[in-house]
Order: structure tokens, then C-alpha cells, then sequence
């Protein structure tokens, strides 16, 4: 089997779009088969998913909010040995 280019994306989250009837829904999410961490990917796109339309309802990102309990809830995130070891991963 033949690996992506290193540059290619190994999963892509395409955001929702408003439909006839005001409401929002994803398009689709993307994920190589042949990527190096396939189930990674997938978690990784499906929390752009969330971001984008499981938390807002006004098709924005969350994340980009000004809401506090969120801010606070990242800070949190970002403090756990699990996200540390992932972001030095990076």
C-alpha cells in the first residue's frame, strides 16, 4: 500500500453548511486509511466536528467563543498529563 505524500493531511474536517431550513450540518469528515494513527486522526476530526456544531449552535467555532466556562474548561484540559504528552508529541 502506498503512503500519502508527507505534506497531504491525514484527515479533514469539511464544516457544516447551513441548509434549506437554517439548520447546520456537517458535510463530512475525511481520515486516509493508510495514515500513520487512522483512529487518532479520527478523534482529532471528530472534535473539529464538536468545536464547529456540537457545542455552538450558531455554526462557529466554540472554541473561538468568548465563553468562559469554556476558556476554563481548555485551561483545564491543557493542564492534564495526557494532553502534555500529546502536545510534545507535536
Amino acid at each position: 500500500m502506498q503512503d500519502a505524500p508527507p505534506d497531504a493531511p491525514e484527515g479533514r474536517f469539511f464544516p457544516p453548511q447551513e441548509d434549506a431550513s437554517g439548520q447546520w450540518t456537517a458535510s463530512r469528515i475525511e481520515v486516509q486509511a493508510p495514515g500513520s494513527m487512522p483512529e487518532l486522526t479520527t478523534a482529532h476530526e471528530i472534535g473539529h466536528f464538536l468545536d464547529y456544531s456540537g457545542l455552538q449552535q450558531d455554526g462557529s467555532y466554540s472554541t473561538e467563543a468568548p465563553d468562559e466556562l469554556l476558556r476554563l474548561l481548555l485551561a483545564a484540559i491543557k493542564e492534564t498529563a495526557t494532553y502534555k504528552t500529546i502536545d510534545e508529541e507535536r
